[in-house]
């Protein structure tokens, strides 16, 4: 079962999941990410679980702390780091452990940490900094909305698309943030390198593709969008680029 220990649901919002099958111990990791997160971003939401079922059912999130020893589920936290990488491909994945021999599996998931049991707040902290360091260096977005301005954490996005004349923002978690604007202004704010125009009608976030075809572009996530056939060249050099850099 789902425990919120603090959340608001915008766009932008930075999601920690929280596995521990001792429920004590998880409220405990769960308060103190609360407290390590708040200082450094505005937005947050912890949720704890017990179970693994519970915990897919409710994904996806940004960061996932896992004990890996699970008396009681059919999988490991290890199992559950690789099944939860498929699906999610730039999520930060923290284990808490005493066994040092996982360390090597850890590599296998990209594991963004590993952290002794009893977790301790100056470890989590250190950890949770690192990691939201990642994510503003990624960058993000200000665009200014008829009720404001929306914060757009560029590593959420999969996808822009235009739609009776507004933009609709799809991110990998499957939301949906909807304002005026061109696409052509749009993609002008975005930083280089990192959409490509693969469609009149669409852009995408490069790092978010897993694959294209004539005339589709397929995201990890599991959505998928068209592309025109003057811009495949476009965007199969774009991620060709992007490949050789990294």
């Amino acid at each position: 079962m789902e425990d919120a220990r603090s959340w608001q649901s915008e766009l932008g919002t930075l999601r920690c999941a929280v596995l521990d099958d001792d429920p004590a111990s998880g409220r405990r990791v769960g308060d103190m990410a609360v407290e390590c997160l708040r200082p450094l971003e505005a937005r947050i939401r912890v949720s704890v679980f017990a179970h693994v079922e519970d915990l897919l059912a409710a994904g996806p999130f940004d960061v996932y702390l896992l004990d890996i020893v699970l008396h009681d589920d059919e999988c490991t936290g290890m199992e559950l780091a690789r099944t939860l990488r498929e699906r999610h491909a730039s999520a930060q994945i923290v284990f808490f452990t005493n066994n040092v021999e996982y360390a090597v599996e850890g590599y296998d998931v990209e594991a963004a940490g590993f952290l002794p049991k009893p977790v301790s707040r100056e470890g989590l902290l250190s950890t949770m900094r690192r990691i939201v360091a990642r994510r503003k260096d990624f960058g993000e977005i200000v665009i200014p909305t008829a009720a404001g301005v929306l914060r757009v954490a560029l590593e959420d996005v999969d996808y822009a698309e235009v739609l009776d004349h507004d933009i609709l923002i799809h991110t990998s978690r499957g939301e949906v943030e909807r304002f005026s604007m061109t696409l052509t202004r749009l993609f002008e704010m975005l930083p280089a390198g990192q959409f490509v125009r693969c469609h009149r009608s669409y852009v995408a976030r490069l790092g978010a593709i897993r694959s294209i075809r004539r005339y589709v572009v397929r995201f990890k996530s599991g959505a998928e969008i068209p592309m025109s056939k003057a811009r495949y060249g476009e965007v199969q050099n774009a991620l060709l680029d992007r490949a050789a850099i990294r």
